[in-house]
């Protein structure tokens, strides 16, 4: 299907809602530091309460403004796929080792795709 290109008005929109969501998913990730718990989803693949606390609160702070917009969640959180060209791919906790082993080096990972495309 093809749709109209963003306009420079909806880019910097969508923006402003993606730095907004990982901005509050990395304090949310701050605010868990200390009182996790860790599984393993695979062998060498870990996951703690905050990959997903911090990917609830992505996911509610990207569609409370763009409700219409799909959302891929690498914890598993998918949203029933709407007609909207925009989908947000997620990753609330690049570094999940790197963050249960308290190493600095991690980050809240969000993109955004239009019309299959990343923008």
């Amino acid at each position: 299907m093809q749709f109209e290109t963003p306009s420079t008005e909806m880019l910097d929109r969508l923006l402003f809602a993606g730095t907004k969501a990982a901005r509050l998913g990395g304090a949310m990730l701050e605010s868990w530091r200390s009182r996790f718990t860790v599984t393993e989803k695979s062998r060498a693949n870990l996951v703690t309460e905050a990959d997903f606390a911090s990917q609830k609160l992505i996911h509610e702070v990207l569609l409370a403004e763009f409700p219409e917009h799909n959302f891929l969640g690498e914890e598993d959180l998918v949203t029933k796929p709407t007609a909207s060209p925009y989908q947000w791919v997620v990753d609330p906790l690049d570094g999940t080792s790197n963050y249960v082993h308290g190493f600095p080096y991690y980050a809240v990972s969000i993109g955004l795709e239009f019309d299959g495309e990343l923008i």
